[in-house]
């Protein structure tokens, strides 16, 4: 709904400003509108790859929204940065705070119970907005 564009936006708002603070440059959006939600990439030059990692990390543990952000970069050769090459440590599940790749892989939580999780945080964020 308008709530989850609303989060949307404004994770592109705020990954717009790191790659700027880090002295990238976009040269290219693409919005992907996908049944599970949207999708943008950026095509970024002037920017290390680590740095711009880095900072998306810094922005998914900082941002408000950040819990739900799920910033992807990727190297030159288009290989997908970890969260351990910038020495961060794995995202923690939403509910229970567990490795999220676990949960995920495990199904430990329903769709449901994610969905709630979600808009709550995006409720809050709205609230305080």
């Amino acid at each position: 709904g308008p709530s989850i564009l609303a989060a949307f936006q404004e994770g592109q708002r705020s990954l717009e400003a790191v790659i700027r603070q880090q002295g990238g440059h976009v040269e290219a959006i693409t919005v992907l509108e996908k049944k599970a939600g949207n999708a943008a990439v950026y095509q970024v030059s002037g920017a290390d790859s680590l740095v711009l990692k880095r900072a998306a990390v810094a922005l998914e543990e900082t941002h408000e929204l950040g819990r739900i952000f799920d910033v992807d970069v990727l190297d030159a050769a288009g290989c997908a940065l970890t969260r351990e090459a910038v020495g961060a440590a794995r995202r923690k599940c939403l509910i229970c705070g567990e490795d999220a790749k676990v949960c995920g892989r495990n199904r430990t939580h329903t769709v449901e119970q994610l969905q709630e999780c979600v808009f709550g945080l995006i409720d809050r964020w709205k609230a305080g907005a």
